[in-house]
C-alpha cells in the first residue's frame, strides 16, 4: 500500500503530465518535419488573417503603397482592416486623395456599409470619421450611413466615439444632430473626459448645431468644477464654441476667469490665450486676470507675437471690443505679420524676382515691399526719396532690390537731385 507522501507525489506527477500534454498541443513544436509539413503541430493561438493584413497595412511606407495593398486586399479585409487602412493613410504627410485608386478605395468601403452596423461597430465608425476628417474626404454615403444608424449610435456609443463622429459634419441636419440634441445625449457627453466635450462643442459651433440644451448643462455646477482642472487647450476650445453658439453660460466663464485657470492659459499656446479672451470679450465679459496677463506680463505679450497672424489680429480686436488700450508690440506685430504675409503672396505669384529666405526680417520684408509698390505705380522719384529715408536701416536685400527696381524703368534722369 502507497504511503500518503508517495500518493501525494503521484498525484501531482500525473496533474503535470497532463498539463504539459495540454500545452503542448497549443505550442507549436520546433523542427523541420517532412517535405508534407508533417512533424509540426500548429499553434491554436496563430494570428488571425485579420491580424496578418493589419500588420502588413501599417508596414506601407508610403501613401501609394498603402492604398495599392488595400486595394488588393479588400476582398478578404475586415472592418478591423479597413479602419486601420485609413488611420494609416491619416498619418502621411503627402496625402493624393485626387487619385482614380484612392477614389476607388473610398467607393469599395462605402459598398461596404450596407452590412450595417452588424459589420462595422461603433468604435470603428468612429475611427474611420477620424480619420475621414484628416484626409478631407467628404462622403455622402458614410453620412447617411451614421444617420439612418443615429439612434443606435447615440444611445450605444462612448463620449469619444460621438465627438469623432460630430466633427467629421459640415452642416446640421438630419438624424443623427436629431438624436445628439437630445437632453440624455447632451449630458452623456458633458459627463464625459473634457477633451471630449471640447470636440463636442467644436463640431457642434462649427456647423452652427445650435443644442439648446447646451447651455444649461455646461453651465451645472459638477461640470463647471471639471473644467475648472482641464487641460488649457481643452479649455479655450470649449469656450470659444460657446461663444460661437451664443449660449449664456455665467458660472462657466466666472470659473474660466479665475486666476490660477488664467494663468495656466497664459503658460499655453499663442491660439489658446487668443482664442479665450476672444470668447471673453463676444460675451462682454471683463476678466482682470486674463487681460492683465496678456497686457502686462511681457512673456505672454511675446507669446502671442511669436504666435499666427489670426492669433495676434483676434486678441487685438477681443482687446479693443472690451475697451482695454492695446500694447504697441502687438499692433507692430500685427502689421509686420501682415507685410510678410504680402511678400509671400507675390513670391507664389511670381513677382518677387529675388530669393525669398528664412529668418529675413520683417523690417527688410516692409521696405521690400515698398520698393516695389513704387515701382508698380512708376513713382521713381518717389522711390529715390523713401530709400534716402531710410537708407541708413537697409541690408544687402534692400540695395538690390532698390537698384533691381529702378532698372525696369524706361526713362531714368540720373542728374535727379533730391532736396
Amino acid at each position: 500500500m502507497l504511503k500518503p507522501s508517495s500518493l501525494s507525489h503521484l498525484c501531482l506527477r500525473r496533474s503535470f503530465l497532463r498539463l504539459s500534454s495540454t500545452l503542448a498541443s497549443n505550442v507549436e513544436v520546433k523542427g523541420k518535419g517532412n517535405e508534407k509539413g508533417e512533424g509540426r503541430r500548429k499553434s491554436r493561438y496563430a494570428p488571425s488573417s485579420a491580424a496578418v493584413l493589419n500588420g502588413r497595412i501599417m508596414e506601407g511606407e508610403t501613401f501609394q503603397a498603402t492604398i495599392t495593398f488595400a486595394l488588393a486586399s479588400s476582398p478578404s479585409m475586415n472592418y478591423v482592416n479597413w479602419a486601420t487602412t485609413f488611420s494609416t493613410l491619416g498619418k502621411f504627410k503627402n496625402k493624393k486623395t485626387n487619385t482614380d485608386e484612392f477614389k476607388k478605395l473610398i467607393k469599395e468601403f462605402e459598398g461596404k456599409l450596407d452590412g450595417g452596423l452588424k459589420w462595422i461597430p461603433i468604435r470603428e465608425v468612429a475611427s474611420v470619421a477620424q480619420s475621414f476628417r484628416y484626409l478631407g474626404v467628404d462622403s455622402y454615403k458614410f453620412r447617411e450611413f451614421i444617420n439612418s444608424n443615429a439612434e443606435e449610435i447615440t444611445t450605444s456609443g462612448n463620449p469619444r466615439s460621438l465627438a469623432d463622429i460630430t466633427l467629421i459634419y459640415k452642416e446640421a441636419g438630419g438624424e443623427y444632430f436629431e438624436e445628439m440634441e437630445r437632453k440624455e445625449v447632451v449630458k452623456l457627453m458633458c459627463e464625459g473626459r473634457v477633451s471630449n466635450v471640447a470636440k463636442y462643442v467644436a463640431g457642434v459651433a462649427k456647423i452652427g448645431s445650435k443644442v439648446p440644451v447646451l447651455a444649461r448643462v455646461m453651465d451645472e455646477e459638477k461640470v463647471v468644477e471639471k473644467f475648472v482642472r482641464a487641460h488649457p487647450q481643452d479649455l479655450s476650445t470649449t469656450v470659444f464654441g460657446m461663444a460661437r453658439l451664443g449660449h449664456e453660460v455665467p458660472k462657466f466663464l466666472e470659473a474660466l476667469g479665475q486666476k490660477d485657470v488664467v494663468d495656466r492659459i497664459a503658460g499655453a499656446y499663442p491660439e489658446d490665450i487668443s482664442n479665450t479672451i476672444w470668447s471673453f470679450a463676444a460675451y462682454g465679459y471683463k476678466s482682470p486676470h486674463l487681460i492683465e496677463a496678456i497686457t502686462q506680463r511681457e512673456e505672454v505679450t511675446q507669446k502671442i507675437i511669436g504666435g499666427r497672424e489670426v492669433d495676434i489680429s483676434r486678441t487685438i480686436f477681443a482687446l479693443q471690443k472690451l475697451e482695454v488700450e492695446v500694447p504697441a508690440s502687438l499692433k507692430e506685430a500685427l502689421r509686420l505679420k501682415k507685410a510678410k504675409r504680402k511678400n509671400t503672396k507675390l513670391m507664389k505669384e511670381g513677382a518677387v524676382d529675388l530669393p525669398f529666405k528664412r529668418g529675413v526680417s520683417p523690417v527688410v520684408i516692409e521696405q521690400n515691399l515698398k520698393l516695389r509698390e513704387l515701382q508698380k505705380s512708376k513713382d521713381w522719384s518717389g522711390m529715390l526719396r523713401y530709400a534716402a529715408k531710410r537708407f541708413e536701416g537697409f541690408d544687402h536685400v534692400n540695395w538690390t532690390t532698390l537698384f533691381s527696381e529702378l532698372g525696369k524703368f524706361r526713362w531714368v534722369r540720373y542728374d535727379f537731385v533730391l532736396h
